[in-house]
């Protein structure tokens, strides 16, 4: 897959950062420049047709450094959704979830979280975003510890 370089106004981020202290450690470790992984974006519809925007599904706290600093872009991995039909484990079955569902999903309206994201990214076999997803995860964690 393909690394590409998007305006970050552009990019809506997947929730509010919710940790300030985070944004500003980011903050001091992009000075020089992006560091680390990309973010993982999706580009949305406008009634059927791709907009200008993307709705990032990691990053949150990097995007408002990012934009904190005067980035102008920064780096994304492209995921697309849309063709498949992915089946997720909810509640102990198996469901088969279209791309509209599973958007609504990942954008918060039904609750699926980081780990079902890498389930999806796995099952429709997009390995590279699967890999940036498990390693945000695993960020994620550990900067919660304590």
């Amino acid at each position: 897959m393909e690394i590409l370089e998007i305006e970050i106004w552009q990019i809506e981020p997947p929730h509010k950062p919710r940790d300030c202290s985070r944004v500003k450690k980011l903050e001091q470790n992009l000075k020089g420049g992006w560091i680390g992984r990309p973010l993982l974006v999706e580009q949305l519809k406008l009634i059927g047709e791709l907009s200008q925007r993307y709705a990032a599904w990691t990053g949150s706290h990097r995007i408002a450094a990012a934009k904190n600093l005067g980035f102008k872009s920064v780096p994304c991995l492209m995921i697309t959704l849309e063709e498949a039909n992915i089946a997720i484990d909810r509640g102990g079955y198996n469901r088969k979830v279209g791309y509209s569902s599973l958007r609504n999903a990942i954008s918060g309206h039904d609750g699926l979280g980081d780990t079902h994201k890498l389930t999806a990214l796995v099952e429709v076999g997009l390995s590279d975003a699967a890999e940036i997803m498990r390693t945000e995860i695993v960020e994620n964690d550990r900067d919660c510890e304590i």
